[in-house]
């Protein structure tokens, strides 16, 4: 290596924190998602099935985030906010996201086409986020049902094999009288 070469770092600026709130939501109709035209920094964008232009929604400023924690299929977040607000989570939203604002349940949306949003009310709130997809209850019960089968199988087998085993040492004592 040449010892005049230079390093040269570059700096991401699009980074974002892991949870913000926006000054305004806009619903759309399905195949009209408009990114390049807004500041999703300031705007969030959702898909409203069956919405003929743009629905409007505006949300008080000056919220915050006092608390953030993500682990595995859990966030949490902590916000104040002085007026109803929606928070967006830079997590990606697949169906199976359940969210509870103060422990009532609430509705996640999906917004600028692959994060998360919940409404949250004026005020300190916390915001909890757990992912628990239906496909993965189906498929424990599935694979549950499917151990026992096999086991019973073996268990039946094995109890077959016993009692042929136990008829098999009692005929010679039949066949002699006793």
């Amino acid at each position: 290596q040449d010892a005049t070469a230079q390093l040269l770092v570059y700096r991401h600026t699009g980074f974002r924190a892991p949870a913000w709130f926006v000054g305004e939501l806009l619903g759309v109709p399905p195949g009209t998602l408009p990114l390049h035209e807004i500041d999703t920094r300031r705007t969030a964008v959702a898909v409203v099935p069956g919405v003929k232009g743009v629905l409007r929604r505006e949300f008080s400023s000056g919220a915050a985030v006092t608390g953030f924690a993500e682990r595995h299929g859990r966030v949490d977040i902590a916000v104040t906010c002085p007026g109803a607000g929606l928070r967006v989570i830079g997590s990606t939203f697949f169906p199976g996201w359940e969210a509870r604002v103060d422990g009532r349940s609430a509705e996640p949306k999906l917004v600028d086409g692959w994060f998360m949003a919940v409404d949250v009310p004026a005020g300190t709130t916390r915001v909890e986020l757990r992912y628990r997809p239906r496909w993965l209850v189906i498929a424990i019960v599935s694979s549950l049902a499917v151990w026992i089968a096999l086991h019973a199988e073996f268990v039946i087998g094995v109890v077959q094999a016993w009692v042929r085993r136990l008829a098999t040492a009692q005929a010679p004592d039949r066949a002699a009288g006793r």
